[in-house]
This record gives structure tokens, C-alpha cells and sequence, in this order.
């Protein structure tokens, strides 16, 4: 079965900050990324720094979170505001989040472009 995607990804094994609302500022480590959002995995004591004890995403009112990661070798660093689509624990003490990028400025998105095309030509 052939999965479509609506934007173009790539894997990655890289650092990303996160700083929550209440200004917490987390490092994970981002599975893949792509124009639309990102994927990311922690630890159990991070993720529960991220989301409160039995928290559901609810589409209407994401929790949002404040991402940054460096775009390699292309000197620049890319920040949005990401919301939480969906997060399930993985292992023991693994968890896995999946982000939309929510506020990003144009200049942003087109060298997160330039960064995915380079990356996938790779």
C-alpha cells in the first residue's frame, strides 16, 4: 500500500529545543520533518514536562510549543510554534510526538524548503 503524504519529508536523527508555555525549555530528538510538522521522540520525565497526566490533543486548542532546530549546514536555524497532533508511548521510557507547525514567518518556510530538497537529494 502506497501511503500519500500531503508535504514532502525527511528522516532525521537530530536535536531539537522545545519551550513550553510555561517556559520550560526540553531537548529532543527529531525523527522526521517536513513544511507541514515535525516527529519527535523523549523520555517519559520529558514528555510528561510537555503534556499533563491524561491529556487528549483536542484539534480547537493544541497545546503549543515553541520548536528550534539547526537547518545543518545551511548556517541558519529554524523556529515555529508547533501544536500537538497525536503522542503515544513507545517503549517504557520512550515516547512519540507528532507536531503541526502552526506560526512560522516566510522566510522560515522557504529555507525549511531548501533545507528538506537538499536534505532528500542526499
Amino acid at each position: 500500500m502506497l501511503e500519500m503524504r500531503k508535504f514532502v519529508r525527511f528522516d532525521t536523527q537530530q536535536s531539537a529545543s522545545l519551550k513550553t508555555s510555561e517556559g520550560l525549555e526540553l531537548i529532543v530528538k527529531l525523527d522526521n520533518v517536513s513544511i507541514g510538522g515535525a516527529r519527535f521522540m523523549c523520555d517519559h520525565l520529558t514528555a510528561q514536562s510537555i503534556v499533563p497526566n491524561n491529556y487528549q490533543p483536542d484539534p480547537s486548542a493544541p497545546i503549543l510549543l515553541a520548536m528550534e532546530f539547526d537547518m545543518g549546514d545551511m548556517d541558519a536555524r529554524f523556529e515555529a510554534t508547533c501544536g500537538i497532533k497525536s503522542y503515544y508511548r513507545l517503549a517504557q521510557d520512550t515516547y512519540r510526538f507528532h507536531v503541526n507547525f502552526s506560526t512560522f514567518d516566510q522566510e522560515n518556510k522557504q529555507q525549511l524548503n531548501r533545507f528538506i530538497t537538499k536534505q532528500n537529494k542526499q
